[in-house]
């Protein structure tokens, strides 16, 4: 894609694969926000690691991500940390999680 959207906010009712994400990243490059309403994944590190992947080598930085993920535990969001620490992401940052959404915020 020669012309790059100036798109800031996506937000997905749901993904269904990671070339769905990656394509996300390469349409919007200057999202700020992503929002995914329902993650139809089963690797549910494998997503967070191409998205990390698209942060940290794609120069993607999005403010704010907020992923529905009913599934969501504390062991998901120390695995989440655990994830960002070993890709070498840029702290501070903040994960919390409130029912079934998990929300990443880079301060």
């Amino acid at each position: 894609m020669k012309e790059k959207s100036k798109i800031t906010k996506v937000y997905l009712k749901q993904i269904d694969n990671i070339e769905q994400l990656d394509f996300i990243f390469e349409l919007c490059p200057y999202m700020e926000y992503f929002k995914v309403g329902f993650i139809n994944l089963l690797d549910i590190q494998l997503f967070f690691h191409t998205i990390f992947n698209n942060i940290k080598y794609n120069n993607h930085h999005p403010n704010s991500l907020c992923l529905n993920i009913p599934t969501a535990d504390d062991k998901i969001l120390e695995d989440i940390k655990e994830t960002i620490k070993y890709e070498n992401l840029s702290p501070p940052f903040i994960i919390k999680r409130v029912l079934d959404n998990v929300y990443l915020k880079w301060k």
